[in-house]
Order: structure tokens, then C-alpha cells, then sequence
């Protein structure tokens, strides 16, 4: 799996500062680790720089930041009195009282701090390992917010949400306000269908002709059978043209046949008549159990 996938997409994400203040505070929530009475920020190699940046847009005047070594240290914020403040919000946007703006910017704030979205050239999948119950509260209630169906389960003794599905994620990000990344997933999803559906078609197709193309040959066998039969009073005009016809035009569809018989036939004047040549084969050298072959 690729990891270059979702760290652009988290880089992406840190660009854009959030829109309002109160939505820097909910993406603080999700982003920031609590030390003690103090809150920190810790990411990758490859994404410090960005991920530095964008909690100094995030964080509301007043407050104070220490960077030691991996770690931002944000001071001036109570860690408690935040969370409850931004869970209200959250409450209140997850009963449709007000735009989930709030909820955006946390799950955002989650993914970027433990997220992980696989290449949707390899797979549908996201996942958001979260630090503790109060995130997965949280988390429910975005879920109504923003009508993205996160599912749940215990990996190692922690709480990880789930997303499956192209259009799950789409749905996502379109809540990330990744416009560019939904549109081109979005076509990734078109393409994929359009192939899928001209692969059936030729599928089907392919197997039709085989089927085809085994009924003509087993078809031909039973005439060349019926032709080198002693008693060839068996035949009637009509028949034994048509038999001759498809001797001679083993890989030509029932249509084309119709149109080299003199008259032209129609479909079912050809279907009728190859039935009868089955028929007849089968009397004469399928008899019913307990019966005898004509000779």
C-alpha cells in the first residue's frame, strides 16, 4: 500500500486554515495530544513542516508555542475546557441546529493526527485510530452530522473508525472540502464502472458466440450422420437444402442462412426447420429406451 496517498492528502488539508475560530479549536481537539495541562502536536518527518504551520493558523491569539524537536507544545489552552466546549458544538450541529462546520474540522483533525487513507487506485479504505472514548463520542456525532457512516472496532486495545466504499469516501472528503481529490476519485469510480460493464458485455458476447459456435458444430455432425444414413427418404426438399446450406455454411448465424435459402427465410422459418433436423437425428439414432435405431 501507498503511503505518498495519504500524506499528500494530509498535506492538503493542513493548507487550508480553518474558517472559523471555532472550527481551529475543534481541529486542535482532534489534532492535538494532552500533556498534563498542556496540549502538543507530533507528526512525521515528511509532513512537520506543514503540520506546524497549520496549527499556528489554527491556534486563536494568545497562546503560546514551544517546537522541541518533534513535538509543538501549545500553551495558554486548557486541554479539558476545550474538548467540552468543541463536544458541545458538535452536539448541537449533530442535532441540526447549525452547518457541521465544527464537525468537519475535527474528524480533519483526527485523520491528520492518525489517519490513514489508502490509494483509491488500490483500494477503497480509511481508517482514524482514535486516542480515547471521548473521541469515539465524538466521532458518533460527526457521523450524523455529516451523514459519513463510521464503523468501529478494537485493534490492540484501541478504538479504530473505518470507512469502506468509493462513495463512502467521496462523501468524506467532499466533508474535508477536498473538492479536487472527490472529483478525480469520482471519475476513477466512472471509469471503473464503464470497464467493468464493457467487460461483461464482452463476456457475454463471447460466451453467446461459443455457445454459438458448439451448437453448429454438434448441429453439422448430426446431418453429416443423417446424410451417410442408408435411408435417405428421410429428408424432405425443404430439409435437406437447409442441411446442405448449413454444411456448407458452418460459421454463418441463423439470420445469414435465412438470406442464402431460396426464398429467403426468416429466423424462425430456420429455427423450425433446424429443429426438425434435430428431431429426426435423434429418432433415428436416439431411440427411446427400450426402442430400436432405424437402419
Amino acid at each position: 500500500m501507498s503511503r505518498r496517498y495519504h500524506l499528500a492528502l494530509k498535506r492538503d488539508l493542513l493548507s487550508a486554515p480553518p474558517a472559523m475560530p471555532c472550527c481551529g479549536e475543534a481541529l486542535l481537539a482532534g489534532l492535538a495530544r494532552r500533556r498534563g495541562s498542556t496540549m502538543a502536536v507530533r507528526g512525521p518527518r515528511q509532513l512537520r513542516r506543514s503540520l506546524f504551520r497549520g496549527v499556528e493558523a489554527a491556534c486563536p491569539p494568545g497562546v503560546s508555542l514551544d517546537r522541541t524537536g518533534r513535538e509543538l507544545r501549545i500553551g495558554g489552552i486548557d486541554p479539558t475546557a476545550l474538548r467540552r466546549n468543541v463536544a458541545g458544538r458538535i452536539r448541537i450541529q449533530a442535532a441540526g441546529k447549525s452547518g457541521g462546520h465544527c464537525a468537519r474540522a475535527f474528524v480533519r483533525g483526527l485523520f491528520i493526527r492518525a489517519g490513514y487513507m489508502q490509494d483509491p487506485e488500490q483500494g477503497y479504505h480509511l481508517e482514524l485510530v482514535l486516542p480515547g472514548k471521548w473521541a469515539f463520542r465524538l466521532l458518533r456525532l460527526c457521523s450524523v452530522s455529516l451523514r459519513v457512516p463510521f464503523r468501529f472496532c478494537r485493534r490492540r486495545g484501541r478504538i479504530v473508525a473505518y470507512l469502506k466504499g468509493a462513495r463512502r469516501l467521496v462523501r468524506l472528503l467532499k466533508a474535508f472540502e477536498s473538492f479536487d481529490r472527490a472529483l478525480r476519485l469520482e471519475d476513477l469510480i466512472a471509469t471503473r464502472q464503464l470497464l467493468g460493464t464493457v467487460n461483461r458485455q464482452v463476456n457475454f458476447e463471447t460466451a453467446n458466440i461459443n455457445k454459438q459456435v458448439s451448437a453448429s458444430e454438434r448441429l453439422r455432425e448430426q446431418i453429416g450422420r443423417l446424410l451417410e444414413h442408408a435411408d435417405q427418404e428421410i429428408w424432405t426438399d425443404a430439409l435437406r437444402e437447409l442441411a446442405l446450406m448449413r454444411i456448407r455454411y458452418p460459421i454463418d448465424s441463423i439470420e445469414a442462412l435465412g438470406k442464402r435459402c431460396i426464398p429467403p427465410l426468416s429466423k424462425s422459418a430456420v429455427n423450425h426447420r433446424l429443429r426438425r433436423i434435430a428431431a429426426l437425428y435423434r429418432e433415428i439414432f436416439e431411440p427411446a429406451k427400450g426402442g430400436v435405431a432405424r437402419e
